[in-house]
């Protein structure tokens, strides 16, 4: 609630103050940010638990030809 108070707070004095417009980022740049927080905040959990995260390897598919 006060993350979005804050939020709304700051584009209106800017708006005010400078005139800057309102620039809506669309739900793709929103969740693509929202991953990366999410992502910062689980390695950082991670390290201090003392792990490390690594990216996962995915197996083929069954049926499917590599190499």
């Amino acid at each position: 609630m006060f993350a979005t108070a804050r939020k709304l707070a700051t584009l209106i004095y800017r708006a005010l103050r400078w005139g800057q417009p309102y620039v809506d980022e669309g739900a793709e740049a929103f969740e693509k940010r929202y991953q990366e927080i999410r992502m910062t905040a689980l390695k950082a959990k991670a390290k201090e638990l003392g792990y490390e995260l690594l990216p996962s390897v995915q197996a083929p598919v069954e049926g499917e030809v590599t190499g």
